[in-house]
């Protein structure tokens, strides 16, 4: 069976910055949590760059544009 690599997106998470702001808005922290829309905005790294705390280089991008699906 073949299982082809597809990223589409890659996002990248402060994990005491998450867990603070899940625990704040009183979610408990477990093996399933729901992870808010703009959290995720907010940590994606690829295609948008939103996060500051790691900018790709072009030849990043490029090595991860090649396992888009488009």
């Amino acid at each position: 069976m073949l299982r082809p690599f597809c990223i589409e997106s890659v996002y990248l998470f402060q994990s005491e910055d998450l867990l603070a702001a899940l625990e704040a808005t009183g979610v408990k922290v477990g093996v399933a949590n729901s992870v808010r829309v703009a959290q995720w905005n907010a940590a994606e790294i690829y295609p948008s760059a939103t996060n500051p705390a790691l900018i790709l280089t072009d030849r990043q991008r490029a090595q991860l544009a090649m396992f888009r699906s488009d």
